[in-house]
């Protein structure tokens, strides 16, 4: 029997996939999308409530192609492509994010890159390794952030909650480059606020463990990890325990997650080597992975940091403390967890 060709029916598929992948739960024969670190279940629930809502009618046509566009980053950022129950998700995704609205102009409402924010986002998409001008750009320019709500600490300083979705199981902030792409995911008459920060705002602003994806639903988009936001302009920094020693030890020998990492190492040019250790914290609490990456040109450092960071997420390690090491530094964090640790090969 051939596969459904109306968009109705694909959606209706795909919502039957999901609900039988919920259902059988570890008996289900897809262990590819069981063991996928961003095919979390709280992430494949959110999807299933999108595209409930796509079938209800209750948003535009507009609506639903932003939002698929926006769930298409998150799949093939890290889903695999082995999976059945991905590939009827994606083929859902896919042509729900073609979606035109009847009447509406086909370029529109992706305009391409016009600012030069958007078009150093453009440039990082044809080469990773121009990130150094995309935090420039960033640090010099300006984005809109749409804002949840808004408290007052007690120095009456403004503390805002920014609008986020969860990928992967991490959290990450949407900013837009322009007011008008927010204000197409966002109408008007939604009573989510908005701010303006510049990049030197941003980087003191900035929640921590929390990820900047800039234009979701637009093709112009793209995702700044924790520590890239926070070292704007000069790229990823990572603030480190000043200790003499850490309580480090390497993680267990059939830990699912090292199969992921392996692969999300040589998805990224430039890593020399890398190191996974366990920093287990005193008093016993939520262990936190360390991985430590020795470029292979040291004068590359910050790049491959910040698209190994990127990967690494995808891979299930978005709360990992990710660091550099350098020829010749023999001492703290890096030196210790790239004893204790296994290597990553």
């Amino acid at each position: 029997m051939s596969p459904p060709t109306d968009l109705g029916d694909i959606v209706l598929l795909a919502l039957a996939a999901l609900d039988e992948l919920f259902e059988q739960g570890e008996e289900h024969p897809d262990t590819a999308a069981l063991t996928c670190p961003t095919m979390s279940p709280e992430a494949l629930e959110m999807l299933g409530d999108f595209l409930t809502t796509c079938c209800s009618g209750a948003l535009l046509p507009s609506q639903i192609r932003n939002h698929a566009r926006m769930w298409l980053e998150v799949a093939l950022g890290g889903w695999p492509f082995d999976s059945c129950t991905a590939l009827t998700l994606l083929r859902a995704l896919r042509m729900l994010a073609e979606m035109i609205p009847e009447g509406a102009d086909a370029d529109q409402p992706d305009p391409p890159a016009r600012t030069p924010l958007e078009r150093a986002i453009d440039a990082v998409i044809a080469d990773p390794a121009a990130r150094p001008a995309l935090w420039k750009a960033l640090w010099y320019g300006t984005i809109f952030l749409p804002v949840a709500e808004v408290d007052f600490d007690s120095d009456e300083h403004a503390v805002f909650r920014f609008v986020t979705l969860d990928i992967g199981g991490e959290p990450a902030i949407l900013g837009f480059t322009t007011e008008d792409r927010l204000d197409y995911v966002v109408p008007d008459d939604d009573p989510v606020g908005r701010v303006e920060p510049t990049g030197e705002e941003l980087a003191r602003l900035w929640p921590d463990d929390h990820w900047l994806f800039l234009n979701p639903g637009f093709s112009v988009s793209t995702v700044l990890s924790p520590g890239e936001v926070k070292g704007l302009p000069d790229g990823p920094k990572v603030l480190v325990p000043d200790d003499l020693s850490y309580p480090l030890e390497a993680p267990a020998t059939d830990d699912p997650r090292l199969a992921a990492l392996r692969d999300a190492r040589h998805t990224v040019q430039g890593v020399g080597e890398l190191h996974w250790a366990v920093l287990r914290p005193e008093p016993p609490g939520r262990t936190r992975d360390v991985l430590v990456v020795r470029p292979a040109d040291p004068q590359q450092s910050q790049i491959v940091l910040a698209t190994f960071s990127a990967a690494a997420s995808r891979a299930g390690f978005g709360s990992a403390l990710i660091v550099a090491a350098s020829p010749g530094i023999d001492a703290g964090l890096t030196a210790q967890a790239a004893t204790v640790g296994v290597a990553v090969g």
